[in-house]
């Protein structure tokens, strides 16, 4: 929530349907912001804990079970910690031809958490 109210992209994500006055306060705008739009690594850094990540394009995605675009962050298991943790971009990358106009939307899950035919 602190790099959403310093960067001033707590006034570019949406938290939810919700209008942007519900929220009463801007650190409880970001507060929703961050809950709600933030990639967690699918895998713990060496010490158990797990980075949580924002991002302005890819964070406004929503999910699919049958998604048109995929994602990839870099694996945090050789990071000592989330504080030591250096952020890189989030690659997203079409899984199919996406139509002008037409939604992307990425699996939130991760693999072993998907369903399989």
């Amino acid at each position: 929530a602190e790099w959403l109210l310093r960067s001033g992209a707590v006034h570019e994500l949406s938290p939810g349907p919700e209008p942007a006055e519900g929220f009463g306060t801007l650190r409880r705008r970001a507060d929703a912001v961050a809950s709600r739009c933030a990639f967690r690594n699918q895998s713990p850094c060496a010490d158990g804990s797990y980075v949580a990540m924002l991002f302005r394009a890819s964070s406004r995605f929503n999910h699919s079970c049958f998604p048109n675009a995929g994602a990839y962050s870099r694996d945090c298991a050789e990071v000592p910690s989330a504080a030591a943790f250096v952020p890189e971009p989030l690659c997203t990358f079409a899984l199919e031809d996406i139509a002008k106009g037409e939604e992307v939307c990425i699996c939130y899950l991760s693999e072993v958490d998907q369903l399989s035919p």
